[in-house]
């Protein structure tokens, strides 16, 4: 008997994207699937497309408020009865054969979670890079330890197993870094790879970035969910397992301090975020708007001219200079 798949697909204001992010999953050459969908209380026609589909794989169980992200995925977790579950954003698609090649690896390899590479496409589809995430366990948690970008998230193919060994995501994360925090959880205790090819389209909006006001809060959920991986592999319980969430709050607000000293925090970890996923013009316009700020002239050069380095270098390339250049105050600034 073919093992079955539930598909998670939390959608939030998204009328014109969730559709074609529920047809991709619905025309997957696996077809031994449910689909558990929430509209998370949108107040757009979210919903109305959501139940126009007829097809007895989906399952619904819509918020009549909104929940957010975390919390939406933890009531989809539990409604889960596939023997694997993945994950799909509504505002992204799936390649029609992405489920179906990662089942057959993960039962050929003897693993028990996948992800896959990714294209980055803009707002109307358009392709516009191709990443290829770290293939092996190790080398995925090392990478996730130094802040670096291991997987896509929403591409991961996984055994009902691993949920009941790691449980959901932790409530501790509602301003972000959840996923983080549940994958360094995973790959301390089962293996993990990321197929080399693409088969998930990530929708990216700048606007996301640009218009962002959390960014800070983020790199500080972010820190400490590393923290705790660390704690954790010294053999000790993190600050959660051990019932300590106010020291971990205590340390969350430590980075989120020392992250805030810095005048342009904000607008240096917006410009790297679009600079990893090459939205230059949009970094333009970051540093256009600095330009206009109530901020010391030294730090706008800063920030403005370690952008024009990394446009120029590249974000990989950049990290080698960063080393190289570790005593220039232009550099060392992120």
């Amino acid at each position: 008997m073919k093992n079955k798949v539930s598909v998670i697909m939390p959608a939030y204001n998204c009328q014109d994207l969730v559709g074609s992010a529920l047809q991709s999953v619905l025309d997957q050459t696996y077809d031994n699937l449910e689909v558990l969908i929430a509209d998370d209380g949108s107040f757009d026609r979210t919903r109305s497309v959501i139940d126009s589909f007829n097809d007895d794989r989906i399952r619904t169980f819509h918020n009549e408020e909104n929940l957010g992200y975390l919390k939406t995925v933890n009531r989809l977790f539990v409604k889960a009865s596939g023997d694997y579950i993945c994950f799909q954003d509504a505002d992204d698609w799936s390649a029609l054969d992405r489920i179906e090649k990662q089942l057959n690896v993960l039962i050929s390899d003897s693993l028990e979670a996948c992800g896959t590479g990714i294209f980055y496409t803009d707002s109307k589809g358009k392709i516009l890079k191709r990443v290829v995430y770290p293939a092996t366990t190790s080398d995925v948690r090392m990478n996730m330890l130094k802040g670096g970008e291991s997987a896509c998230y929403a591409s991961i193919l996984f055994s009902k197993a691993i949920l009941k060994s790691t449980g959901g995501y932790r409530e501790f994360f509602k301003l972000g870094a959840e996923d983080v925090d549940w994958m360094l959880r995973l790959v301390e205790k089962h293996e993990f790879s990321n197929l080399d090819e693409p088969l998930y389209y990530y929708r990216f909006s700048p606007s996301s970035i640009t218009q962002a006001t959390n960014i800070l809060k983020l790199k500080a959920s972010l820190g400490v969910a590393r923290e705790m991986a660390l704690q954790r592999e010294s053999g000790v319980d993190d600050f959660l397992q051990a019932g300590n969430e106010k020291a971990l709050s205590d340390r969350w607000s430590d980075i989120y301090a020392k992250l805030s000293e810095y005048p342009l925090a904000e607008d240096l970890h917006k410009i790297n975020a679009l600079l990893r996923r090459n939205a230059f013009w949009e970094c333009v316009k970051v540093c256009a708007r600095i330009v206009r700020k109530n901020a010391p002239f030294r730090n706008k050069v800063e920030v403005i001219f370690s952008a024009l380095i990394k446009s120029i270098l590249g974000m990989k390339n950049y990290q080698a200079v960063k080393s190289a250049f570790s005593k220039s105050a232009v550099i060392s600034v992120d």
